[in-house]
């Protein structure tokens, strides 16, 4: 007892002492540090020449041997043949990592529903939304942002070997069918 008295008067006393001591001080927020220096200015265009220039409009090439295609209708499809129109899509950055696909000529973007099929939309939403990743190889993987499967496992874009859309949960990171190269428009 004799104890835990003297510990409440030790605590008592510390916090009349504290309280009087910062009673003289205003709180003021801290202010930032100066900067000595501006941050250097990189110009990126000149170092990375091999994937053309900023221009976005691409045609994406899956590993099955198509090019996405997306029609007026709002369907989907893939096509062998080198630059065609409704294959050619523009690359819209959202945020980082995070992409949009505007079709051209289709004047739609690329979205997937909540059942994992690909369709396209006149209105860009939360369904066109695409996690873009450059893969070890060199290609490209598009997961959808709000969508996921079983095991909280994502879905993907892709192509089968006929070029028809692969449903989203059917298609890995690893699988040809959903590894697209963005490819200049010549």
């Amino acid at each position: 007892m004799e104890i835990t008295t003297s510990v409440f008067l030790l605590c008592t006393l510390v916090v009349h002492f504290l309280t009087e001591f910062c009673s003289g001080f205003p709180a003021q927020p801290a202010e930032p540090m100066p900067r000595s220096r501006t941050p250097r200015q990189v110009d990126f265009t000149s170092t990375y020449t091999h994937l053309g220039s900023n221009n976005r409009t691409k045609q994406l090439y899956c590993r099955t041997g198509y090019h996405l295609q997306l029609f007026s209708n709002g369907a989907i499809g893939g096509t062998s043949e080198d630059g065609n129109a409704y294959a050619v899509v523009h690359i819209l950055t959202v945020e980082v990592g995070v992409a949009g696909i505007w079709g051209v000529e289709a004047s739609r973007y690329l979205c997937m529903d909540n059942r994992g099929n690909l369709y396209g939309s006149p209105n860009f939403t939360t369904d066109c939304e695409f996690l873009e990743r450059i893969e070890d190889n060199g290609y490209n993987t598009y997961a959808a942002r709000n969508r996921r499967g079983r095991n909280n496992r994502r879905w993907y874009v892709g192509l089968d070997r006929q070029g028809q859309p692969r449903r989203g949960s059917r298609v890995r990171r690893t699988h040809i069918s959903g590894q697209f190269l963005p490819r200049q428009i010549e």
